[in-house]
């Protein structure tokens, strides 16, 4: 006998609403037991990076002269410090004093107008046949840049450091040990500082030499001072 399909039990119905209902009028807010649902986090939207006119490409617009080279990989980050190191070296390269002029200091101007006046500063820019323009920065953490300017048979350096950063587009010219162009290797910039560094040890060895034999020469004089007032013969007859 087939038997009857079973109905089920009241409570087996009314347990599972009552825990609906219980569920549901704890979902508009059910205290401190109701977790907060987290805040969406605001997007944050890098910036982005300024766009780099190649060098070529400025010294075009600009009407930079063609000997001047500046490596894309290492000139300055933006395109007003690139541009300002082009116009620092094309006034070099056109021996033109006065698109020079606004770019030195004090001391170089001085330097500058004595050049102007002889005639020498147009004249060395007819022999130049490339200016090669490396930056970075000298030991003091100042930003520099390195000019070799190159001539038929040799190659002469020049570094410049930015007297209030390059953006202040002033520059003095760096200390320059004798005969420094000719040591130059495959890293000009960093050959120079380390030159610059090594003659700065020489002439403080140089210094503390002359400080010693001073110091030994004056030992020397109080010695003999003080054996010439106690030996015989030296002292005054008493009265």
């Amino acid at each position: 006998m087939i038997s009857p399909k079973r109905r089920p039990l009241l409570r087996e119905l009314i347990l599972p609403i009552a825990v609906l209902s219980g569920m549901a009028a704890c979902l508009p807010g059910c205290g401190e037991e109701e977790k907060e649902k987290p805040k969406p986090r605001p997007t944050v939207v890098a910036a982005a990076e300024p766009t780099l006119t190649p060098i070529d490409e400025l010294m075009e617009t600009n009407g930079i002269d063609s000997r001047v080279w500046l490596n894309d990989a290492a000139a300055p980050p933006n395109d007003a410090e690139r541009l300002m190191v082009l116009r620092f070296f094309d006034a070099f390269a056109k021996g033109d004093a006065d698109l020079l002029r606004p770019f030195l200091d004090d001391v170089e101007r001085e330097e500058l107008a004595i050049l102007e006046q002889r005639g020498d500063l147009r004249a060395l820019a007819g022999q130049i046949e490339g200016i090669e323009i490396q930056t970075g920065s000298a030991s003091s953490g100042q930003i520099a840049v390195l000019g070799l300017f190159e001539f038929s048979d040799r190659i002469e350096g020049q570094m410049w450091e930015a007297v209030s950063g390059i953006e202040g587009g002033v520059f003095r010219a760096a200390p320059l040990p004798p005969g420094l162009s000719t040591q130059l290797g495959s890293e000009p910039f960093l050959d120079w500082y380390a030159a610059v560094e090594r003659e700065a040890a020489l002439l403080s060895q140089a210094d503390l030499g002359v400080e010693q034999a001073a110091a030994v020469a004056s030992v020397g004089e109080e010695e003999f001072d003080e054996g010439g007032s106690s030996g015989g013969g030296g002292s005054s007859p008493s009265r």
